[in-house]
């Protein structure tokens, strides 16, 4: 149908929540500055219930502490109406940071990325 909502605009409602939590840890510009990159390196997306784009749907996104030598954060994605509070989908989805000078992640996120990341809880 025309008027559902296309199955990637949940990926790029996700990726806001992402960001918005991210932005508390580490924000664009420390990462340009300090010469890092967050690809995602894991995304998914279980679709319960059609939506349409009439609908008013609201985006819950928490993040998950995961040992700190994984180099990786984690998300957890929910996507309602906000009428009937019904869920839409749920997803997950995980980053990484990559020095871009050498193309490597980091594999034990460092000092000051880790303690504000944890804050965030």
């Amino acid at each position: 149908m025309l008027n559902m909502v296309h199955n990637v605009q949940y990926f790029k409602w996700f990726e806001r929540g992402r960001l918005a939590i991210v932005e508390g840890a580490i924000s664009v510009r420390w990462g340009v500055e300090h010469d890092l990159v967050m690809p995602v390196v894991k995304n998914t997306c279980e679709y319960l219930h059609a939506a349409t784009y009439e609908d008013e749907l609201v985006v819950t996104t928490k993040h998950r502490i995961t040992p700190r030598w994984t180099g990786r954060f984690t998300f957890d994605h929910a996507i309602s109406k906000a009428g009937n509070k019904r869920e839409v989908c749920i997803g997950r989805s995980e980053i990484t940071l990559v020095d871009f000078k050498t193309n490597r992640i980091l594999k034990v996120l460092p000092n000051e990325i880790w303690s504000r990341y944890q804050a965030l809880t």
